[in-house]
């Protein structure tokens, strides 16, 4: 009796269109409570589709098994890159409930209308594995070898945190390079980084050494990139995939790799008004294709109304 209480306050509590999973595991968990809670669709979004999630073999595979679960049982399926479906559904036999969705940002509540330093740029995200200073503070120390005033601050925090802190003493880096660790998501892309001239994202390009992989899987930006667009902040990054080449192509940012071609790209920002004013503007305008009204309201129509 009392359990089928608690049952009957949980349903009236709990009556859901679309439940939302981010993970597999997530997925597991609703899937089989979907009649408790009264959940009509189950949605399975992939984030960060990776071959090799773990180190060891037997855990990878557990993982894909989940995740071959969630793919198969879902409503709807949301990826952002379609090595997913080539991976996991190679036959295409899933792929009529399959729906891809971009990075997405809240471009209303940007203030983009504040002061912007005119000599700092910005890295925002996570020091961890995905991201390799090498080149970038070769650059850095070269540009303060020949009298150039910068301001680079770093958010973050990461295993490569001390590493960074330790560079930064032993290039004597410290005047110009800041690390301000963290600040709130929200707050961040909504106030912190519109106050920045450009951002810049040193991604490591090298797999070796890692079993993460899933950076090298995408097929659009990364969502550090729209952030820095949505703000109106050029990029100078590195390359991981092909997608990047629309930086380019569409000129609001800079692909470089050695440090002759981090200190050309920083210079030009920092000092050509011509090109900075194109950069910026082309970063407002692409970064529209990226709003979550844009983005995500089309799916969620077509998913709550079928």
């Amino acid at each position: 009796c009392a359990l089928r209480a608690v049952r009957r306050m949980t349903a009236q509590s709990f009556c859901l269109d679309i439940a939302i999973c981010f993970d597999p595991l997530s997925f597991f968990h609703i899937y089989f409570l979907q009649s408790w809670f009264r959940v009509h669709k189950v949605v399975y979004f992939n984030v960060d589709f990776s071959r090799r999630r773990f180190p060891s073999v037997f855990m990878n595979w557990i993982y894909q098994c989940v995740n071959r679960f969630a793919y198969h049982r879902c409503d709807y399926f949301l990826y952002l890159t379609i090595h997913f479906l080539k991976h996991v559904d190679p036959e295409g036999r899933y792929t009529h409930k399959a729906l891809p969705l971009k990075q997405m940002v809240d471009i209303a509540s940007i203030h983009r209308d504040v002061q912007r330093a005119p000599n700092a740029f910005v890295f925002a995200g996570s020091l961890g594995y995905t991201v390799e200073f090498k080149a970038l503070f070769s650059a850095l120390t070269r540009l303060v070898n020949e009298g150039i005033i910068f301001r680079f601050d770093i958010y973050g925090s990461g295993s490569l945190l001390e590493l960074l802190r330790a560079q930064n003493e032993t290039l004597q880096l410290q005047r110009y390079v800041h690390i301000k660790g963290v600040v709130d998501h929200e707050i961040l892309v909504q106030s912190v980084l519109p106050a920045y001239r450009f951002g810049v994202s040193p991604y490591r390009t090298d797999r070796a050494g890692t079993h993460f992989d899933h950076m090298f899987y995408g097929t659009d930006l990364s969502s550090k990139l729209v952030e820095y667009i949505a703000a109106g902040l050029p990029i100078i990054t590195t390359r991981l995939h092909d997608a990047f080449e629309m930086i380019e192509t569409h000129r609001f940012g800079f692909l470089v790799n050695t440090p002759e071609e981090w200190y050309c790209a920083i210079k030009t920002l920092l000092f050509d008004g011509e090109y900075y004013e194109e950069y910026h503007m082309n970063a407002v305008r692409f970064s529209q294709r990226y709003d979550v009204e844009r983005v995500l309201l089309p799916l969620l129509s077509k998913m709550s109304g079928s």
